[in-house]
């Protein structure tokens, strides 16, 4: 599993689930049925590199695009609001880390925006798999805190990513933005439009 082969499945299974619905949450059962039938150290390598992705989303000016479309801030909201983005694919997540408010061309609705159970997908992937296996699940969180991506994954997957020039981790708690309507209109005016 590398990261082409990851963004390969998302897209396959969204293309799938979306030829019938709008609503981007259902991919997440044929998804996980999808990996189901990946190698465990497969599940886990997707895992890996879905946690490799949301970590590299945790980005301020990503969070300001979910308070502006939410109007709402909280940590796990964030956490969905980026499993959401990953869910639409490479382009719409690459895109989105070098300017947010190209989520609006996805013509976003309030609350309707979070993807939780992607979060679980390798996990609850792993689970099924070994469904006659009382302990899969504390198996997977071992196997999975054990494993690691190489360096050389990492940088390479990091090498794709363009990011907004005023783009900081959120965790270093740097919201100038935050309850500043003009800022917000200045920094994400297409999603500032639809939602403000």
């Amino acid at each position: 599993m590398n990261k082409e082969q990851f963004w390969s499945i998302i897209d396959e299974v969204r293309n799938e689930v979306m030829a019938e619905t709008d609503d981007i949450e259902e991919m997440v059962e044929p998804l996980v049925e999808r990996l189901s039938q990946l190698s465990d150290v497969e599940i886990i390598r997707w895992g890996k590199i879905f946690a490799l992705y949301q970590k590299l989303s945790y980005k301020d000016n990503i969070l300001a695009a979910d308070y502006v479309i939410n109007d709402a801030l909280s940590d796990d909201g964030f956490d969905y609001f980026r499993a959401w983005i990953t869910a639409h694919g490479k382009s719409v997540f690459l895109n989105a880390l070098n300017n947010p408010d190209t989520l609006a061309d996805l013509n976003p609705e309030r609350l309707e925006t979070w993807c939780e159970e992607m979060i679980y997908a390798s996990s609850m992937a792993y689970s099924q798999k070994h469904s006659s296996d009382t302990e899969a699940e504390d198996r997977y969180y071992d196997e999975y805190d054990k494993y690691t991506l190489s360096a050389e994954e990492i940088a390479e997957i990091e090498a794709e990513i363009l990011y907004a020039n005023n783009a900081i981790s959120a965790d270093e708690q740097n919201f100038d933005w935050e309850e500043d309507e003009n800022l917000l209109r200045k920094m994400l005016p297409k999603l500032s439009e639809m939602f403000m």
